[in-house]
């Protein structure tokens, strides 16, 4: 099974798309929905589709699970695509005021690398996987597996192309 492992604020949205530099967000007209760039989501589904991969949810969107299903399947990325979620290390065991303290260091334990980790662990099935973040803090390991998204863009058609190439070993 191939995997990508998905980040949301700065991957599928981004400042320009919450700037509406280009005039394409709606705005939450109808409860969330400007908070996600359909062209973003598009780009995750295009990975899906010529990969056959699935969606793991890595973002803290996660922590509120229902909510985010349902806003992600009313972009188009449904439960076809979508299938689980990362496990909650930073926010169970890291308070939000520690988190948020500019003398925060954070260690392993308590990494989004770890969490991706731990998830891992559970599927030994995976046999590939894609980490689609704007944060930094994964391991040596998984920087082979890693794309790096700057949340200015958000996900990029440079993205896709090297998400689709390393879920395919090129």
């Amino acid at each position: 099974m191939l995997v990508i492992f998905l980040d949301i604020d700065g991957c599928i949205n981004h400042t320009r798309w919450y700037q509406n530099i280009d005039g394409r967000n709606p705005g939450n007209l109808y409860g969330q929905e400007g908070d996600l760039d359909p062209l973003c989501i598009n780009r995750i589904i295009k990975i899906c589709n010529e990969t056959g991969a699935k969606v793991v949810i890595s973002s803290d969107w996660r922590i509120d699970w229902f909510g985010t299903q349902t806003r992600l399947a009313k972009m188009g990325l449904n439960s076809n695509y979508v299938i689980d979620k990362t496990p909650e290390y930073i926010w169970k065991n890291v308070g939000k005021e520690d988190y948020f303290n500019e003398n925060y260091e954070e260690t392993y334990e308590f990494s989004r690398g770890a969490e991706v980790d731990g998830w891992l662990k559970e599927h030994p099935e995976v046999t590939n996987y894609v980490i689609i973040d704007d944060r930094t803090d994964f391991t040596d390991k998984q920087q082979e597996h890693f794309v790096h998204v700057d949340p200015m863009w958000g996900i990029t058609d440079e993205h896709v192309n090297k998400a689709i190439n390393i879920l395919n070993n090129e």
